[in-house]
Order: structure tokens, then C-alpha cells, then sequence
């Protein structure tokens, strides 16, 4: 298994690639495409998205990604404990509000 400091995105990326990267169906990266929502190249029948736009999409910056790189390679936490037990609270607050939601809809 490659190293997590090793893993980097290829400048261009299949619909397929990026779909499975953010764990959504090619159908929805390609109505995003067709919606001006992500920008992406055809070259033949193929469709290709590139990583800077994907990044840019999801807000990722490079400073915030070369910073979460620093902790990886220090092999540092990225969240603290306090950002963690906030981030499962929230987590079990979205689920709770979901449950209610099914058992009310």
C-alpha cells in the first residue's frame, strides 16, 4: 500500500477518477460539468477534469493542502482531540436529525 506522503492527483483525471475520489456517480460529476459547476477538457469521447479545478471546486487551497502534508510527513495528527470530539458531535447531530426526518417523512 503506497505511503500517504506518496499519493498525489495526476494533473488530469477521468470523470470516473474524480467520481470515485469524491464518492459520488460519474452521472453527477458529469451534470455538474454539463451545469458550468466544474470545469473539465474532452479530448476525443472522453471527458477529463483537471485536479486544480477539482481542488478549487471543493475549496482545498494549496496552502491547506501543503499544511495537512506537513502534519501527514511529521506524522502528526491533523485535527486536535477538541476538533475531533466536535466533529463527532456534529456527525451525531446530523444523523439524529436524519433519523427524525425518515421517521417523520
Amino acid at each position: 500500500m503506497a505511503d500517504q506522503a506518496d499519493v498525489t492527483l495526476p494533473d488530469l483525471l477521468t470523470v470516473s477518477q474524480a467520481a470515485k475520489l469524491l464518492h459520488r456517480r460519474p452521472d453527477t460529476l458529469h451534470r455538474w460539468i454539463k451545469d458550468g459547476a466544474l470545469p473539465a477538457v474532452t479530448v476525443g469521447k472522453t471527458r477529463f477534469i483537471k485536479a486544480s479545478d477539482l481542488r478549487a471546486m471543493l475549496g482545498v487551497t494549496q496552502e491547506a493542502e501543503a499544511a495537512v502534508q506537513s502534519h501527514v510527513d511529521a506524522g502528526e495528527p491533523i485535527l486536535t482531540d477538541a476538533q475531533l470530539s466536535m466533529v463527532r458531535g456534529a456527525i451525531l447531530d446530523a444523523l439524529d436529525t436524519l433519523a427524525r426526518v425518515r421517521r417523520v417523512g
